[in-house]
């Protein structure tokens, strides 16, 4: 009502996040019915060893809903990133593979 059609559609393409915007109108739908769904009653059936690179700033994915998975998966291990966004292995590669090869020599030494 407040918006003409051009604004109105320039005020949509520029919502969501940046997969969102990425996807064409077919996997939009798809991507929503992906992100609506809570998995959240599954974490407490995993019973492998769970690491978490969880970024503090990160807009896709909150650094609280993190939290909350590591507290809900048994023998999980957060590791937070403090100068990230949503893509931790490029904004910080060097800390997260040197995670990585932690994580690794931790497995194959047990």
């Amino acid at each position: 009502r407040y918006l003409n059609k051009e604004k109105y559609y320039r005020l949509i393409s520029n919502s969501g996040s940046r997969d969102y915007r990425n996807c064409d109108n077919i996997m939009k739908a798809t991507f929503k019915n992906i992100v609506r769904e809570d998995l959240g009653s599954c974490l407490k059936y995993l019973n492998n060893n769970i690491v978490i690179f969880s970024s503090v700033n990160d807009e896709e994915v909150s650094y609280q809903n993190q939290i909350k998975m590591y507290k809900q998966i048994d023998n999980s291990k957060l590791y937070p990133f403090f100068n990230s966004g949503h893509f931790i292995y490029l904004d910080e590669e060097e800390k997260f593979i040197r995670l990585i090869l932690k994580e690794l020599d931790y497995e194959y030494s047990n």
